[in-house]
């Protein structure tokens, strides 16, 4: 993943391709936007092809609704690579761990070279494969953009008709449509097909499970279901920590029932009881026999 090995980008890859012809090299477009962490500014790349995929020469190019144009320098992917199945997680907030699989955006170019903060407000990004031609769409790996309630801003539009071009966005006036309280963005089409629209994507709020922008017994089930082990925002890591514990379990009950109705008193009884229950159970298992 991050530099496992030494290797030489650009014209002598491309020339080892044709030396060699049963190397496995990627399609470019196997690489996409997989998850928007909002809450903790990671962006998650991710190869959904079956070949490896070389990021020598790749660039973000980044815009919301004040900045325009915010391009990752043009060697800062160059020794990564994403096997089939592999994620890269882009850290927005410098504060990458020391493992393989993630990278500060200061290694990529820093803050100015790309728009921050990473909000929920009208934002729009893409990857570019080489040789890079930022008016190209056709040089475009992937593309996202969202925007509270579905609305954007001319800014973070400005590469949206070079994605629509180049087929890897629907509209170039649709955006997924996000809240202020938006933590969480999902690609919900794992096919690695390239053309997205805003419909391909889950959009979670605070204590929500499965991207339906509301928090209910569906998600307390999920939680309950999966407590104690290591999971994923869609198995109850509501608190996105890697882990489905306490924690997760008092966000979603000071969360129930927002963008829905008003949950009754007795309805946040029973979860206050069910969160009891859960603990005790776990005690119970993990006790000192």
């Amino acid at each position: 993943m991050t530099r496992l090995h030494p290797r030489i980008p650009g014209t002598l890859l491309t020339i080892a391709v044709f030396a060699w012809p049963n190397l496995a090299v990627g399609a470019p477009r196997d690489v996409q936007f997989r998850s928007i962490n909002l809450a903790q500014q990671i962006v998650e790349l991710h190869n959904f092809g079956v070949n490896e995929e070389p990021l020598d020469g790749w660039r973000f190019c980044t815009h919301d609704e004040d900045q325009a144009r915010r391009y990752s320098s043009p060697g800062g992917l160059n020794g990564f690579e994403l096997a089939p199945g592999e994620s890269l997680f882009v850290h927005f907030a410098n504060d990458a761990p020391a493992e393989e699989g993630h990278v500060d955006i200061d290694v990529l170019g820093g803050d100015f070279v790309f728009a921050l903060p990473l909000d929920s407000g009208g934002y729009g990004m893409q990857i570019y494969f080489p040789p890079t031609n930022f008016g190209d769409g056709q040089q475009i790996a992937d593309y996202v953009q969202w925007g509270i309630d579905g609305a954007g801003s001319p800014s973070a539009a400005t590469r949206a008709g070079a994605a629509e071009q180049g087929g890897v966005w629907t509209d170039r006036d649709q955006w997924v449509p996000t809240t202020s309280n938006t933590v969480f963005l999902l690609l919900e089409d794992a096919s690695g097909t390239a053309l997205h629209g805003p419909e391909d994507y889950l959009v979670f709020i605070p204590g929500d499970t499965n991207g339906d922008r509301n928090v209910n017994l569906e998600d307390f089930t999920t939680l309950k279901d999966n407590f104690g082990g290591s999971a994923s925002i869609t198995e109850g890591d509501v608190t996105l920590d890697g882990v489905v514990d306490l924690n997760d379990f008092s966000l979603l009950k000071d969360n129930f029932g927002r963008q829905a109705a008003v949950p009754e008193p007795a309805t946040l009884w029973l979860i206050s009881c069910g969160v009891l229950l859960v603990a005790a159970r776990s005690r119970l298992f993990t006790a000192p026999r």
